[in-house]
Formats: structure tokens, sequence, C-alpha cells
């Protein structure tokens, strides 16, 4: 997956100096290598997360069962990847942050219920 961002600018991520409140423990972009080396691994992640999802729906369709089942996908929290300045997440900073983007929960559910004209 790594391979994939190889050429990518990251331009949909901001690039914003450190903020002053930035902990040392946290990963941190605070060179270009850095910046890149971390949003590399980050966009990465969520590209195998995404197929592993679709790989788990085929594997459903496959078996049969897809409109039988209720699929819910959450996660902890967000994460700052260079947003406001910050590496990390509500902890990246101390005092601790309450951005968006450190405390928003993805959650996203999947179900026959959703969508009754599909079930057979």
């Amino acid at each position: 997956m790594l391979k994939l961002y190889k050429d990518c600018k990251f331009e949909s991520t901001p690039k914003q100096p450190l903020h002053p409140d930035q902990v040392d423990s946290a990963p941190k972009g605070n060179s270009p290598e850095k910046r890149r080396e971390n949003l590399t691994g980050y966009y990465a992640s969520i590209t195998a997360m995404d197929k592993s999802i679709g790989r788990i729906i085929e594997k459903l369709d496959d078996m049969g069962v897809r409109n039988n089942t209720i699929i819910i996908f959450t996660a902890d929290n967000g994460m700052n990847m260079g947003h406001h300045g910050i590496w990390g997440k509500g902890n990246g900073t101390f005092p601790m942050n309450m951005f968006d983007t450190s405390v928003k929960v993805p959650f996203i559910v999947s179900s026959p219920l959703c969508f009754p004209s599909t079930i057979t």
C-alpha cells in the first residue's frame, strides 16, 4: 500500500507550522521527510482498511448472506496529521486538544433494513 502514495503530494492535508503545545512523544511531521513518511503510512493504512472491508463484503456476497447481515464499522477517534499544526490525537498537545479532527469517531452501518428493496 505504501507504493500507492510514492508520488502523492498530499495536497488535501494542510501544511502548517508545528503547534506550540505539541507534545514530544507524538510522531511529528516537522520536516518534509517526516511529513511524507507519516502521511504515506497513514494514507496507506486507510487504503488497506478500505480494501479489507471490501473483501469482507465480497465474501458475504459469495456466501449469499449479505442481505441478512448488518455491517458496523467504527474506530476510536480522529487523528491530526498536521491539522491545526498538530500531529497526533487529542493527546498530541498538552493540554489535550478537542479539535474535531481529534475527537470525531467514524461510524458506518450497512444493513438490509437501510435498503429494503435489495432484500430478496
